[in-house]
């Protein structure tokens, strides 16, 4: 996954150390047994911004997991930092986390929806079989809808714009953006792909978005709601029915997506999104125990974390 590396490491405006800040093992011969990435994106954690990475694809080679090369993996990925982030830890990696003392945050909701069962269905097999199918390009074409706008170019000024926005999501703990950071995490070019869909105000100003990766997974075309915020509780429900629709007019077959706001989670259903059961797990290290984090203080989205990557151009596609 050469992109990715470059992507998340060395075109990451928030990770000056570039590559070094990926954790590796290595056998006595030099060949790698083990892997730790570490996204780094800044955030705003009570009015203090600093930068905290999310702790992902985490492999160890069978023979070497008993000797704790995991768990010194694990010491090693957050020796220094006042807190890192976990989201999306499969039952292998979640007691590991749960045996550090990491403060797991209670409450995620994961979804799926399956937009036409006959055409995924369809495309799976044909993938099992060797088959090659191709993402959707109609997804990425800019247009607008009864008011509605799409976007997966947006210029300077929206991506001022959409910073201003995310920003503004009220969360004492939460992702902080920049134009550049927005650029970096949804639309570079060597990035994982995504599209906006936002509202706006007469001057252009956005006052809704969603931000959704699209990607292959096993043959689908997956769609993913990585990031959101609308000026009030209640746009989010229709932006979300634009977007819906134009997916699936469009040729996706799977949108997933999940939330620890139960407003959000009930819009979701309300579109027909299915939850699902054992969801994955979020965490959170603190090297002081003291500054562990209330439920309701944090807003927890996948832009924070490495979901979508199915996105990234070449990847998912096996």
């Amino acid at each position: 996954m050469p992109a990715y590396y470059q992507w998340a490491y060395d075109e990451n405006p928030n990770c000056p150390e570039g590559r070094e800040s990926l954790v590796i093992a290595c056998d006595e011969e030099g060949r790698v047994v083990g892997t730790m990435n570490r996204l780094l994106m800044e955030w705003d954690v009570k009015g203090e911004r600093m930068v905290i990475p999310a702790l992902g694809d985490f492999a160890v080679e069978t023979e070497h997991r008993k000797g704790g090369l995991g768990l010194r993996m694990a010491l090693s990925s957050t020796k220094g930092l006042e807190h890192a982030f976990v989201n999306g830890s499969n039952p292998h990696s979640s007691p590991l986390f749960r045996a550090l003392k990491y403060q797991e945050l209670q409450g995620g909701r994961w979804f799926r929806k399956v937009l036409n069962p006959v055409r995924a269905s369809t495309r799976y097999l044909w993938h099992r079989l060797g088959g090659a199918t191709q993402p959707s390009n109609l997804l990425l074409a800019q247009q607008a809808i009864e008011g509605y706008h799409v976007s997966d170019s947006p210029d300077q000024r929206l991506l001022a714009g959409l910073a201003t926005l995310l920003n503004s999501a009220p969360a004492a703990v939460k992702l902080h953006w920049t134009a550049e950071s927005v650029h970096w995490r949804f639309f570079h070019p060597i990035g994982p792909r995504h599209i906006v869909f936002y509202t706006a105000d007469n001057g252009g100003t956005p006052t809704g978005a969603l931000f959704i990766s699209v990607g292959q997974r096993k043959g689908l075309t997956v769609c993913r709601l990585i990031a959101h915020q609308c000026s009030g509780s209640a746009a989010f429900a229709p932006l979300l029915r634009v977007a819906m629709d134009l997916i699936r007019r469009s040729g996706t077959d799977v949108f997933m997506a999940f939330t620890f706001n139960a407003n959000a989670a009930n819009d979701l259903m309300a579109v027909g999104m299915r939850e699902q059961e054992n969801p994955p797990a979020t965490f959170f290290h603190h090297r002081r125990q003291a500054n562990s984090m209330a439920p309701d203080e944090v807003l927890v989205q996948g832009a924070a974390s490495d979901l979508g990557m199915e996105a990234m151009p070449g990847i998912g596609k096996r």
